[in-house]
């Protein structure tokens, strides 16, 4: 192998070959990719596989087999990186507006004039404050009125942010002029927080689809999760099934009615199957629980639903009925409430 790369690869030059390994827990469907430098980590290749386990995923099975699936070699070539132009900065010059200051409305709260000049006409050396509008196709750069922006020698802009306290204005970091604690956050903050209970959920799903050991899951993706605030209300939730994700908040709701808000304590999982008290499906589709604390304080819920191939009864892996007549007691499948 080494010798068909030395001969793709170009005569001058030294290339930084990678190995790695694919592994995964016997039944599991998904690897995950190990470093092997030398073959002395092949010694503590279980631990270090462990170790990258339950820091993708939150745990280790240290007791399950490990599957070796793949062994691969990545060759990185090192290129000269690329030099880019440098524009020269012209003497005793200013940056010149490309039109006349116009008013623009930031808030409803207040109304700021900002020069409006064009990134074209920008060179290095230039050097704008605050309140300025750079503008180009596809986009419009905002400098507020405690700030500056310089030009570097590749034509690159560079925002010098201000203390608030030198200017007595708030700074680009400071979107509101509103200086009330309680106000309601502005709308860059709110689509951040969004984005990052998004993001939040969605490693849930990979998380879930990444370790399962059963097929229903990480192949047929039969299965939902959601993130909760305080009041059971969904604010977050991964890509998963309409059914589940509906009422993925029932067996939350059933959990408060049961045992009331004070039952909760951090690292606590409750487990929930019963299609009578809040569950809503079959005893196969098996809701857990977790409530998150900040501080010592209730901030919400995460919660998934997924389908477990078998619950108990008489027949493996089927699919038992919430209530068993008389005559089938003893085929009943397991059932959890709150």
């Amino acid at each position: 192998m080494r010798r068909e790369i030395a001969a793709i690869l170009p005569g001058t030059g030294a290339p930084v070959m990678h190995r790695a390994v694919d592994l995964r827990y016997l039944g599991q469907e998904h690897t995950v990719t190990i470093a092997l430098e030398t073959l002395a980590d092949w010694t503590q290749l279980r631990a270090r596989f462990d170790a990258a386990h339950e820091r993708a995923y939150g745990y280790a099975a240290r007791e399950v087999d490990v599957q070796l699936l793949n062994l691969r070699l990545a060759v990185v070539f090192p290129l000269e990186p690329p030099r880019l132009a440098t524009r020269r900065a012209p003497q005793l010059r200013r940056a010149r507006r490309s039109r006349r200051a116009r008013s623009t409305r930031r808030c409803q709260a207040i109304r700021l004039e900002y020069r409006v000049y064009q990134r074209a006409a920008l060179r290095a050396g230039d050097q704008l404050q605050g309140p300025a509008a750079i503008e180009e196709p596809g986009t419009t750069t905002i400098i507020d009125a405690a700030d500056t922006l310089s030009i570097e020698n590749h034509g690159c802009l560079v925002i010098h942010v201000t203390q608030p306290e030198r200017w007595g204005y708030r700074g680009s970091e400071h979107r509101s002029p509103d200086d009330d604690q309680t106000a309601m956050p502005d709308a860059i903050t709110v689509e951040i927080i969004r984005a990052a209970l998004n993001a939040a959920a969605h490693r849930m799903r990979i998380t879930l689809i990444k370790t399962a050991y059963n097929h229903i899951i990480s192949e047929s993706l039969d299965f939902g999760c959601a993130i909760f605030d305080p009041d059971v209300q969904m604010i977050a939730q991964g890509i998963g099934l309409p059914v589940f994700q509906g009422h993925l908040g029932f067996p939350i709701q059933a959990t408060i009615a049961d045992r009331g808000l004070e039952a909760f304590r951090e690292g606590d999982v409750f487990i929930h199957n019963d299609p009578y008290t809040g569950n809503g499906n079959h005893l196969n589709d098996v809701a857990m629980t977790a409530p998150v604390f900040w501080e010592g304080r209730l901030a919400g819920f995460v919660a998934v639903k997924a389908h477990w191939t078998d619950v108990g009864g008489r027949c493996r892996a089927r699919c038992r009925s919430a209530r068993p007549t008389s005559a089938r007691k003893a085929s009943a499948s397991a059932r959890c409430g709150s």
